[in-house]
């Protein structure tokens, strides 16, 4: 018996919303400051880690794997973080360049936030616990799904993110769809395809939807005899 695959679309939040969510976390992170410097540190983190996620929609082990000394690479104008063959399931290198009006949150999380979550626990990860050790792919997802939850009322792991992208990039911008694949990691165009057709399913349902909500607005209520 083939199992169904389970809809997950009510629980997408769109990546412009987690990206605004993970740059509240870190310009809110110094009010807590003044009670809890490591409280104040990790939420800082889980910030960070959501805008990047936002947008790099890359997979939780491939996130876990970052390093500072392997997959970042800095000069004059920014950063740039790199993946590597063996660190993503497509076994393709990819590329990010961080964004200049996100540029600032990366280099005091490297610079003053990071360093003090390490403690006495050097690693080359670029991810670190709140107890100073490499943050593990099930801690970041464990994470994600806790800030998303607590944001928005729907538990999103890494996995909905890219589903996310690609969906509302097919309905916002549908003759983008050939991006889903690079977005997505995938190889296949069928991916972009699928995502589209679904968009415009979903599409479809709200217009009905809106036509209903202004149909039953021209209705009369009926009175009721007695």
């Amino acid at each position: 018996m083939r199992a169904t695959p389970e809809n997950r679309f009510d629980r997408l939040v769109p990546n412009w919303k987690t990206l605004d969510l993970g740059i509240e976390l870190m310009e809110d992170a110094g009010r807590l400051l003044r009670n809890s410097r490591k409280q104040s540190d990790l939420q800082y983190r889980d910030g960070l880690l959501l805008v990047l996620i936002s947008l790099w929609n890359i997979r939780r082990c491939s996130i876990a794997a970052l390093t500072v000394s392997r997959h970042l690479e800095f000069d004059p104008d920014g950063v740039t973080l790199f993946l590597f063959p063996e660190d993503s399931k497509s076994k393709r290198e990819e590329s990010f360049r961080v964004p200049d009006p996100i540029l600032p949150y990366p280099k005091h999380y490297l610079k003053v936030v990071r360093p003090r979550l390490l403690g006495r626990r050097p690693h080359n990860g670029l991810w670190a616990s709140g107890k100073g050790c490499p943050l593990t792919a099930g801690g970041i997802y464990d994470i994600v799904r806790g800030r998303t939850k607590a944001a928005f009322g729907k538990a999103m792991g890494l996995h909905d993110f890219r589903r996310a992208a690609a969906t509302f990039l097919a309905t916002d911008a549908p003759d983008k769809v050939g991006l889903i694949p690079g977005v997505l990691q995938h190889a296949s165009p069928e991916v972009g395809e699928r995502y589209y057709n679904l968009a415009k399913s979903v599409e479809a349902s709200r217009r009905v939807g809106a036509h209903l909500d202004k149909l039953r607005l021209r209705l009369k209520p009926i009175r009721r005899k007695d």
